[in-house]
């Protein structure tokens, strides 16, 4: 068996944690390596589990620190990380053993189908996982903490990510597809996950957090085009030091000014933006063409990007930011006339129309 446990757990529902133990430890074959991993202010939360198992205590209180803790405890090629709330049926570590054993050396992830159950492991539904590729990941996430990770590309990525709340697992799971490793589904037994109000993806719906952990899970690149103007510049600049951006933002420039001085000017802004924004320029998921002479508010991409999200499964393509054309018309045209169609300022709602055509100045569009 060349697959690690580990099982993270915040001291809450010690009976839910000592049936995962239990589950893990009933597993034929065991794991190569067992370990526990407690995130939480009272060190006898729970009591030390059977024999073989590795236990690490402290008081992150961070989703992504115990994961981290254990797995710099372990050194097996695949690691499991389990949540105590949830079950492990019996054959799951059989399966997983026989999918990692058949993976290719481009896959990092092996994820499976999930039983959602009640908080007494009853009725349940099974949610088969569809197989996921590069572009359908980053419209949906189907992997989840207990899929299989290879540790090599864990590692590459420096372990799991900070800071994105209940969508870490998400957010680990674009950071390894970014950078070329592959996510295969699994046949067999599924993860057995308890549904109750103490989930953090629960908590995250109830206090509207859940839709900004997602926004910094994404990824955005914005490029942009600029002839030159001067006398808009610092306009351009603002926007993009104060927009509010998603962490793993790339800045295209196209400088179509033909001056040295502007070239350079444009440069330095770049840099300083990359360091200021900590926004070194990776792939991305949605793009976003921003004008020179367009000044934006700065919360216009995410307002973008939720209308985009909320018709993820459906035609939506590119939703724009309006802007005037001159004479109150709106830089965009009506299905069937096109530019000879347009739509003015008094005809606006507060909610997004479908229109034929949009200019360029601030839109965005989906991989």
């Amino acid at each position: 068996m060349r697959i690690a446990v580990v099982i993270t757990a915040d001291g809450r529902h010690p009976g839910w944690l000592a049936a995962a133990l239990r589950s893990v430890d009933d597993q034929h074959p065991r794991p190569a390596q067992r370990c526990l991993v407690l995130d939480s202010s009272d060190g006898a939360a729970a009591a030390d589990p059977t024999g073989g198992w590795t236990v690490r205590r402290g008081d992150w209180g961070d989703p992504a620190a115990a994961p981290n803790e254990g797995l710099a405890a372990t050194g097996a090629p695949w690691v499991v990380f389990w949540d105590a709330d949830n079950v492990m049926p019996d054959g799951f570590l059989a399966a997983v053993a026989d999918a990692v054993q058949q993976a290719e050396p481009d896959v990092g992830i092996v994820y499976s189908d999930i039983e959602y159950v009640d908080e007494n492991l009853g009725h349940g539904f099974v949610w088969r996982v569809p197989d996921c590729d590069y572009w359908s990941l980053r419209e949906d996430n189907c992997v989840d903490t207990a899929s299989a990770w290879r540790r090599e590309a864990l590692e590459l990525c420096g372990g799991w990510p900070r800071g994105f709340g209940a969508f870490e697992d998400y957010a680990l799971a674009l950071e390894l597809t970014r950078r070329g490793w592959q996510a295969r589904r699994r046949d067999g037994p599924p993860i057995v996950m308890r549904q109750h109000d103490g989930r953090r993806t629960q908590a995250r719906i109830r206090d509207s957090g859940r839709l900004t952990d997602l926004w910094q899970a994404r990824t955005l690149a914005i490029v942009s085009l600029l002839a030159g103007r001067a006398s808009t510049y610092e306009r351009w600049e603002n926007f993009l030091d104060t927009a509010e951006l998603p962490r793993h933002t790339s800045l295209y420039v196209v400088d179509n000014s033909g001056d040295a001085a502007f070239t350079r000017r444009v440069h330095q802004t770049a840099h300083e933006l990359g360091v200021t924004r900590q926004c070194p320029g990776w792939a991305r998921t949605s793009c976003s063409p921003l004008e020179g002479d367009v000044e934006p508010p700065p919360d216009a991409i995410p307002r973008l990007a939720e209308h985009i999200r909320r018709h993820a499964s459906g035609s939506c393509a590119a939703v724009a930011g309006a802007y005037d054309f001159g004479d109150g018309k709106l830089c965009a045209g009506r299905a069937g006339g096109g530019w000879g169609s347009p739509v003015y300022w008094h005809e606006l709602s507060d909610e997004p129309i479908d229109v034929e055509c949009v200019g360029g100045g601030c839109t965005l569009w989906a991989n």
